[in-house]
């Protein structure tokens, strides 16, 4: 843990933590943003990629396997390399996922996996932030906001990409994309000399990989938590990768209107006066 004075600087720099909690939200839209970048996309991607529309469930399945093992190890490479490094890597890698996607099928499942990569990077290292600059009594509400980047992301996926495919071409609006993210893990950079202060580059990256494992064996009732938070956010990925193609090759929609469905289905869970965002913002304080 930081000592005070760590934590005062911290305070004192940077912006504080309305800029922590605006950037650390900004990055946790982008990285969800490129999760939906394909599922958005596949009624104009998969034939050229090689492969059907319904194989976009082994897409998805790859990202958030990679994603699960990046998140056990999180622990360590925070730790070493501090979470604006973190951040910076995270979104640098689904950059380069854009980049490796318009190559062919063989990039898309490469860059399925650097997306998983950065985004079980991003979470983690919002959340160390964001909880050295919040006091305890604005913490949960803190970070309902922050989570609000998902629908966010996914929002922002349905409305713009299938526009922007129809007008530039799946492949340009992709790269764009990419371009997008690699400038954000530039911007990033600002934060390093403040959020960075107590990394330990000697920190061993595996280091800690077993303590969310351990928790759930030993506290009682964590472990059917899990279990229900689990198949929940199961069924909110599947329907939201789903969404698109499912309404152009059963329903015969337009992507254009197929993205907007996707992008308020999404946008309803963040959007100001909504149950969904009360429910994340007010009822956190529980």
């Amino acid at each position: 843990m930081p000592d005070a004075k760590a934590v005062a600087a911290l305070r004192r720099h940077a912006g504080g933590l309305g800029t922590a909690l605006a950037a650390t939200t900004a990055a946790q839209s982008l990285a969800t943003l490129t999760v939906f970048v394909l599922p958005v996309l596949a009624p104009f991607a998969a034939r050229d990629l090689g492969a059907q529309p319904h194989w976009l469930g082994w897409q998805v399945a790859c990202i958030y396997l990679a994603a699960s093992i990046t998140s056990l190890l999180s622990a360590g490479v925070l730790r070493r390399l501090g979470p604006a490094r973190c951040t910076q890597l995270a979104l640098a890698a689904a950059g380069l996922a854009c980049l490796l996607m318009v190559t062919g099928l063989a990039g898309a499942i490469l860059g399925s996996f650097l997306i998983g990569v950065g985004y079980g990077l991003t979470n983690p290292a919002a959340s160390q932030v964001l909880a050295r600059l919040a006091t305890p009594a604005r913490r949960n509400r803190v970070f309902a906001i922050k989570q609000t980047g998902v629908p966010i992301g996914g929002a922002l996926a349905g409305a713009l990409l299938p526009g922007l495919a129809g007008t530039l071409g799946w492949r340009p609006a992709v790269v764009l994309v990419g371009v997008v993210l690699l400038g954000a893990a530039l911007g990033f950079g600002v934060f390093h000399r403040h959020w960075d202060g107590d990394r330990d580059p000697r920190f061993p990256i595996a280091a800690g990989a077993t303590g969310g494992l351990i928790a759930l064996r030993t506290r009682p009732g964590l472990p059917v938590l899990a279990l229900i938070s689990a198949a929940f956010s199961g069924f909110q990925l599947a329907l939201g990768s789903c969404t698109v193609t499912m309404l152009v090759e059963e329903a015969g929609w337009a992507p254009v209107a197929a993205g907007l469905v996707a992008a308020v289905s999404q946008g309803w869970a963040s959007a100001p006066g909504s149950p969904g965002a009360w429910w994340r913002i007010g009822g956190a304080r529980a």
